[in-house]
C-alpha cells in the first residue's frame, strides 16, 4: 500500500463593491476574510466545493462566530426603488440570494500555483435600473449550498461579521471568493510500501517493495469549476480530488515501468535533466494561471442545474494537458503465441552466468521484437473505493473539529505479467474522459539503483538446454542495473531439452 497525503485548506472572504444609480464605483473593500463553519466543514462530503456557496444571506446581527455557528441573526429587508423613474419597488428580503441575484459575467474560477479560486457575484437589490430606496446597513454575511427550504444545505458554510453600509440611491456587488489551498502541490516524498497486506507468495519480491521510496506530486487539482455566469461544472479533466464526486467509476489507476517522462517537470513532457525534475514548483502548468473567466455553460443561472455526474467539455483545446503519460505508444506483443527464435544456451560454456535464462525488461531502451521478455506497459487498477467518513473528532479519530478526512482506497488485482520481468517506474492516479485518462497525483518510485525496476518470478518457454534428459538445471533471473534479491529457481527440462516448468 502506498499512501499520499493531500490536504485542502478551505479559504474563503467576501468583499463589497458600491455603485451609484449610473454604475460608476464609489467605494470598495478589500477581501475580508470569514468563518468556515463546523457545518461547512461538512458539507464537501455531499456538495461540491463550488456548489458550497450558492446562496447569500445578509443580516444585521454582530454576534461574533463559534463553533456552534450555523447560521445568521434576522434577514435583512431591503427598500427598492427605481433609480430614475419615481417607482417603489416591493422590498427585497436579502435571504438565501440564490441565481436570480447572480451578477452574470462578474463569476468565475481561477488556478494558481498553489490551487484554484472560486468566485460568485450578487447584485444587491436585483434587477435592472434598482438601487436601495434608503441606506441599509450589513452587519453579518453567510452563505450556504442551498436555500431555506433544502434542509440539506440551508446552514452555513461560512459566515462573517463586517459592517458594511449600502446608501440610498446605490447599489452594491458583492462577492464571495473561495480558495482551495492544496498543501501539497509541490514535490513531496514517499517512504516505502506498507506491505503487511500483500501476498507473500512470492517471498523478497514483495520485501523489495517495503524499501522503496518516490517522489509523488499532484499535477491538477481535480476539482469543480464556477463558470463567468456562477453556474457550476465540472471540467473534461474531471473531478477526481472531490469528495463529493460521483464519477468513481472513471477514477482510473495504474502503474507503469516506464520512468523516463515527468509530469514533475514543471513545462510536461520528457525531463530535460534528472536534476530538472525536482525544481517544479505548484500545480502542473495545465492548472496555474488558467482563468476560466469567458467559460459559459449556461448563460441563464436560474434555468441550470448542476449535475454531478455530467462532465462538461471545458476548457476548450487551448491548454496542453498531457494526457495518458506512460500508459501509451508501446506495442504489447502475444505472449502466448510467440513466433520468435528460441533461445539457446549451453551450460557448459556460459559457466556461472545465467543472464540469458530470462531476459531484462528492456526500460528506456524501448519495444524490441526480438526479445522474448519484456515489460507490460501499464497494469491498471481493478477499482477505487471511498470509505465510510466516520464524523467523530477527538484525538483517537482521524477528525479533527477544523480538519476532515476522506480516504479512498485503490485495489489492484495480482498481475503475474505473462512472461515479462515487470519494471514499476511510476504510478498514475487519474481521471478517464472517453479514451483519454488524464492525471491528478503523479508519483515516480526510486530504490538503491535510482529507478525501481521490480523482477518478477514467472515461467518461460523460450529456452532450450543442450543437455536432455537432465531433468534439473538452474536459472537465475537477471536484472540490468542489477539490484539486490534476485530470483534463484530450478526448472524442469523435458527429454528434448526444452523447459515444462519449476520445482
Amino acid at each position: 500500500m502506498i499512501k499520499a497525503n493531500t490536504e485542502y485548506g478551505l479559504e474563503g472572504a467576501f468583499k463589497a463593491d458600491l455603485y451609484d444609480a449610473h454604475g460608476n464605483l464609489v467605494d470598495s473593500t478589500n477581501y475580508f476574510s470569514n468563518f468556515i463553519t463546523y457545518s461547512g466543514l461538512i458539507y464537501p462530503l455531499t456538495y461540491h466545493f463550488a456548489e458550497c456557496f450558492r446562496f447569500l444571506t445578509l443580516g444585521s446581527s454582530s454576534a461574533s462566530n463559534s463553533v456552534l455557528t450555523t447560521g445568521i441573526g434576522t434577514p435583512i429587508s431591503l427598500k427598492v426603488v427605481d433609480a430614475f423613474e419615481n417607482i417603489n419597488y416591493e422590498n427585497q428580503s436579502l435571504s438565501y440570494l440564490g441565481p436570480t441575484y447572480y451578477s452574470l459575467e462578474n463569476c468565475g474560477s481561477s488556478v494558481s500555483k498553489d490551487g484554484p479560486a472560486f468566485f460568485r457575484a450578487w447584485k444587491i437589490p436585483s434587477g435592472e435600473n434598482t438601487v436601495a430606496g434608503e441606506t441599509t446597513t450589513i452587519r453579518e454575511f453567510m452563505v450556504s449550498p442551498s436555500s431555506g427550504s433544502d434542509i440539506s444545505g440551508n446552514v452555513a458554510f461560512s459566515r462573517v461579521v463586517k459592517e458594511i453600509a449600502i446608501k440610498s440611491g446605490n447599489s452594491a456587488i458583492l462577492t464571495y471568493r473561495l480558495k482551495l489551498k492544496i498543501l501539497a502541490t509541490g514535490i513531496n516524498y514517499l517512504s516505502g510500501f506498507d506491505i503487511s497486506k500483500a501476498d507473500l507468495e512470492d517471498g523478497s519480491l514483495v520485501t523489495d517493495w517495503s524499501g522503496t521510496t518516490g517522489i509523488y506530486r499532484q499535477v491538477y487539482n481535480g476539482l469543480s469549476a464556477v463558470d463567468k455566469n456562477g453556474n457550476t461544472f465540472i471540467p473534461k479533466y474531471g473531478d477526481i480530488m472531490e469528495p463529493a464526486s460521483r464519477n468513481q467509476k472513471d477514477f482510473v489507476a495504474y502503474f507503469s515501468p516506464d520512468y523516463s517522462q515527468f509530469a514533475t517537470n514543471i513545462k510536461t513532457g520528457r525531463q530535460l535533466s534528472f536534476s530538472d525534475s525536482y525544481k517544479a514548483d505548484g500545480l502542473f502548468n495545465v492548472a496555474f494561471g488558467y482563468d476560466y473567466g469567458e467559460v459559459s455553460v449556461n448563460d441563464d443561472p436560474i434555468k441550470y442545474e448542476f449535475k454531478k455526474d455530467s462532465i462538461s467539455s471545458f476548457p476548450e483545446d487551448n491548454i496542453f494537458y498531457d494526457k495518458n503519460i506512460r500508459l501509451d505508444g508501446e506495442i504489447i506483443p502475444n505472449y502466448n503465441n510467440f513466433t520468435g527464435e528460441l533461445v539457446s544456451v549451453n551450460f557448459e560454456k556460459i559457466s556461472k552466468d545465467y543472464s540469458k535464462l530470462a531476459l531484462a525488461t528492456p526500460g528506456v531502451i524501448g519495444f524490441d521484437p526480438n526479445l522474448i521478455d519484456r515489460r507490460n506497459k501499464a497494469s491498471t487498477s481493478a477499482g477505487v473505493f471511498t470509505e465510510k467518513f466516520d464524523p467523530r473528532t477527538g484525538p483517537e479519530f482521524l477528525q479533527k473539529d477544523r480538519k476532515k478526512t476522506l480516504i479512498r482506497q485503490i485495489l489492484f488485482a495480482p498481475n503475474r505479467s505473462y512472461g515479462t520481468n515487470t519494471r514499476y517506474g511510476s504510478f498514475v492516479y487519474g481521471f478517464k474522459n472517453g479514451s483519454d485518462i488524464y492525471p491528478a497525483i503523479d508519483c515516480i518510485f526510486f530504490n538503491k539503483s535510482g529507478q525501481l525496476l521490480m523482477p518478477h518470478f514467472r515461467e518461460f518457454t523460450g529456452f532450450h538446454n543442450f543437455e536432455p534428459g537432465s531433468g534439473i538445471g538452474t536459472g537465475r533471473a537477471t536484472l540490468s542495473p542489477a539490484i539486490n534479491n534476485f530470483f534463484n529457481y530450478n526448472i524442469l527440462v523435458n527429454s528434448t531439452g526444452h523447459i515444462t516448468g519449476f520445482v
